[in-house]
């Protein structure tokens, strides 16, 4: 094998996920060489550290992704919709949540307001869609004007970023390394343009299909001057593949999206099982193939960390997958793929909400899934059994309601306590006299809910929805590995008292969810390799010695691609044509 490229100034590697920019340095470092100097992170975390010490004083308030859908909802109540036309009875919540998509994504790409109102008088709108367009440009110039100048949102932080560049000193010297092609926003592209035009940058070299190369992310790399390097010439050349894809293989790659042709390949050469295709009735049957395809690669040598299986359903498989090898104890780790709304803390607390008006049927969902710490709650003498309070609950009577839960449990205990004076029969007593204790804990548990709920109610400063929900979390979530995470988005929601400094419990409400749905659950800690488990865009820019991909069926995935409701593609091309080039 050739000499090892050894370079003492800094390396700043690009990576598509974050798990790439963990798995890639770990990678060299297994393989017993040292290594220093790399920066490995996505475009968006390296511009946040760049821009830090430009921002340091301006005074921004702090973003996060429920920031957007927050600024939307208010713009619309402060706007009477702005004109926009919604079906009667339409809830605001997700509308806010579409609104602030499409509000991000022009303020991102660049578009000024003028671009937008210009579009609605263009020759042959109709009536309907200009009035849209109108409503619309109305909601983004107000958008913008809360967000310039006064938060610190992706387009400040990335235009801090280009600025801050200048003045790193830490990147003296340093070439900038690509892992794979990277799905940008326009301003993160400006950033990258940015570092090639300072710093010799480079991206390792792959195949591509003919028909997607013109528009790929590496042409546009190309015309910046960025030339495509092989593993070998880099400080990963450890980790480079020992030898080229098998001919199946390397033809998937350069073939998959372009028309039918060629000759079958032989299968004289050994390598006609590099690709494969595996079919099973049902999601489950298709798990367990998988599976034992991947213990038979294992069994031949291959390591489990150079395993992965990309979920493009991660919400129907990835517990499939956990499950499985977690039952075999095979080590894997499962990338943040999920939503952490799909967490147990995270969950918990949503079904708490959902207990509102306290709905029998709902009210035991929360207290049977969620971690409550009873004994914490109710005392160590107390009897908490949830599965017995859902039937006692429902021979009780309970409908809904706290009345109906206060006069139903304490009759049904006072009733079954006065049979057990006049049973003969010693277990017969025992059981009602137990029957009488777990209405007695259902009851205070009802109470302490109800009292939980009147909390989160009303309306209050964000700092004070913040204190009474770290409250509500500490009362009822005992210990789960999203606990934290969950505390995080609690006590992140403090910074949105730069839009408002009030807000009523159902806005609070509607950005918790929106929260739970953009973050993801965070990885669980794993001591030595695994099999690597997750979504696309959370595994991309991994290479895999064996790759499995399930659920490839026809409805199945690819998914429906949903138009924008607030801005058609038609109207994305015509802005395109203005310089936004983010809008395709």
């Amino acid at each position: 094998m050739g000499a090892i490229p050894v370079s003492l100034r800094p390396l700043v590697l690009l990576t598509p996920s974050q798990a790439a920019a963990v798995e890639l340095p770990r990678r060299v470092a297994s393989t017993g060489r040292a290594i220093a100097g790399v920066y490995a992170m996505k475009p968006l975390t390296l511009a946040r550290v760049l821009a830090e010490p430009v921002l340091l004083g301006r005074g921004l308030a702090h973003w996060t992704p429920g920031h957007d859908a927050l600024v939307a909802a208010r713009l619309l109540a402060e706007n009477d919709d702005a004109g926009l036309r919604f079906p009667e009875g339409t809830p605001r919540a997700p509308v806010a949540a579409a609104l602030a998509r499409t509000l991000a994504a022009l303020r991102r790409a660049g578009i000024p307001q003028p671009r937008l109102s210009a579009l609605a008088s263009a020759e042959g709108k109709s009536a309907d869609d200009a009035l849209r367009l109108v409503g619309l440009a109305r909601l983004y110039a107000g958008y913008c004007e809360l967000l310039e100048g006064r938060t610190a949102d992706p387009v400040t932080v990335l235009a801090a970023a280009r600025e801050g560049l200048a003045h790193a000193r830490w990147l003296e010297g340093a070439t900038v390394l690509i892992a794979d092609d990277l799905e940008l926003e326009p301003d993160e592209i400006e950033l990258v343009a940015a570092l090639a035009a300072r710093f010799p940058v480079s991206v390792l070299r792959r195949a591509l299909p003919a028909s997607l190369r013109p528009s790929s992310f590496r042409a546009r790399l190309a015309a910046l001057g960025v030339r495509e390097v092989g593993w070998a010439e880099t400080a990963f050349a450890a980790t480079a593949p020992s030898e080229p894809p098998p001919a199946p293989l390397a033809r998937l790659r350069e073939a998959l999206f372009e028309p039918p042709g060629g000759e079958p390949l032989p299968p004289a050469d050994g390598t006609h099982g590099a690709v494969e295709l595996v079919t099973a009735p049902g999601e489950a049957a298709e798990v367990r193939a998988i599976v034992r395809r991947l213990l038979r690669e294992a069994a031949r040598g291959v390591p489990f960390e150079e395993m992965g299986v990309v979920l493009p359903r991660p919400q129907s498989y990835a517990p499939l997958f956990t499950d499985l090898l977690e039952r075999l104890a095979v080590p894997h780790r499962l990338h943040p793929s999920l939503p952490l709304r799909f967490g147990r803390a995270a969950r918990s607390l949503l079904l708490l909400f959902r207990c509102r008006g306290l709905e029998r049927p709902a009210v035991m969902e929360f207290l049977t899934f969620a971690p409550v710490p009873f004994e914490a709650m109710l005392g160590a003498e107390a009897s908490a059994h949830p599965a017995r309070w859902d039937q006692l609950s429902r021979e009780a009577g309970i409908v809904s309601g706290y009345s109906r839960w206060l006069v139903g449990l304490r009759a049904w205990a006072e009733a079954e306590r006065e049979a057990a004076v006049a049973e003969r029969d010693e277990d017969r007593r025992a059981r009602r006299l137990r029957n009488g204790a777990d209405a007695d804990a259902l009851l205070r548990t009802v109470e302490i809910l109800n009292a939980t709920l009147d909390s989160l109610a009303g309306d209050a400063p964000w700092a004070e929805w913040v204190a009474r929900l770290q409250i509500v979390a500490d009362q009822w979530i005992g210990p789960e590995r999203d606990r934290e995470r969950v505390l995080e988005v609690i006590a992140d929601l403090g910074g949105l008292g730069s839009v408002a400094t009030r807000a009523p419990w159902s806005e609070v409400e509607q950005v918790l969810e929106a929260r739970f749905e953009w973050e993801r659950l965070p990885l669980e800690p794993l001591d030595g390799g695994g099999i690597h488990v997750g979504a696309l865009d959370a595994m991309a820019g991994l290479p895999f010695r064996v790759l499995a991909i399930p659920g490839l069926a026809e409805g199945g995935y690819p998914g429906v691609f949903r138009p924008d409701p607030f801005l058609l593609d038609s109207e994305r091309l015509a802005l395109r044509a203005f310089g936004g080039e983010g809008l395709g």
